[in-house]
């Protein structure tokens, strides 16, 4: 945002709603790639001055509930898709500041709150292109000392997606050695969200369009267990799964019914699918 301009209400809406409870607070307020930098006309930054706003932005918002967010997704979003060479896509915090943009952030949200867990998180890294990006980005930070504490893993994934895909995309990013997170879970039933591992609001519609797939509420259900069963393997590294949202109705994308409850808030076969999965791993301790 432009110099001195901060809006803390989101968090303040999460962090009030958790406070007096035992939820796991989350906060995400780090560098971003979308129309943000558009919305204003005024002459570019330089480096030092976006590493300035970038360091009072993030002391201000982390500073505000430090011991009260346990984690925090400190960079969001940085790893480019496709098949190209890039490991980072493009963006105006990478275009002034440099590829060290990753690490200011993490070192100035760890001056802010050395308490907190400070995760990098994306989407798609059930993809192995972008899983091999993540994991040469984590590497490279960890061999300079940042403050990185845990992999943020969204999981927007498809009926599609197996076991073995969960189990595999989980195998290599243990292999940093840092907890995993699984940030953002749901599956999607629509016969357009078939295609990919996206999370691109902007092209949402692709991605529900079609109806769903057919028989998809056993597929849904079978999807779930698998992943979980891959969850349960790696329960040694898989520390945190959230999902993203509760219903369909009120999911981001409502058309493929991505959530392990319908509209009315009824439990579905997914649900039941999920918790015979926690109960296996419970009778196999």
């Amino acid at each position: 945002p432009p110099s001195g301009v901060t809006n803390a209400a989101p968090v303040t809406a999460v962090n009030t709603n958790a406070a007096g409870t035992n939820r796991f607070g989350r906060g995400r307020f780090g560098p971003g790639f979308g129309g943000g930098f558009g919305r204003y006309n005024n002459p570019r930054a330089s480096r030092d001055e976006l590493l300035q706003r970038m360091r009072d932005h993030i002391h201000t918002v982390v500073g505000r509930y430090k011991g009260k967010i346990k984690a925090w997704d400190v960079v969001n979003e940085a790893l480019a898709d496709g098949n190209g060479t890039n490991v980072l896509r493009n963006s105006l915090w990478l275009e002034i500041i440099g590829p060290d943009f990753i690490a200011k952030a993490f070192q100035y949200a760890h001056e802010a709150d050395p308490g907190a867990i400070l995760r990098y998180n994306d989407y798609g890294l059930e993809n192995p292109a972008k899983r091999k990006r993540l994991i040469s980005l984590i590497k490279e930070l960890q061999a300079q000392k940042v403050p990185v504490h845990a992999i943020g893993s969204q999981a927007h994934v498809n009926v599609s997606t197996s076991f073995e895909t969960m189990d595999q995309s989980l195998t290599e990013m243990a292999t940093l050695g840092l907890p995993i997170h699984i940030t953002e879970l749901d599956v999607n039933s629509a016969q357009g969200g078939q295609r990919g591992f996206g999370a691109d609001i902007a092209n949402n519609a692709a991605t529900t369009q079609g109806g769903l797939v057919s028989d998809a509420d056993k597929k849904l259900a079978d999807a779930y267990a698998g992943i979980f069963r891959a969850f349960v393997k790696h329960r040694d590294s898989v520390k945190m799964v959230t999902f993203w949202g509760v219903n369909d109705a009120n999911s981001w994308r409502a058309s493929g019914k991505p959530l392990l409850f319908d509209g009315n808030s009824q439990p579905k076969l997914a649900f039941h699918s999920v918790i015979s999965e926690a109960k296996k791993a419970a009778e196999a301790k």
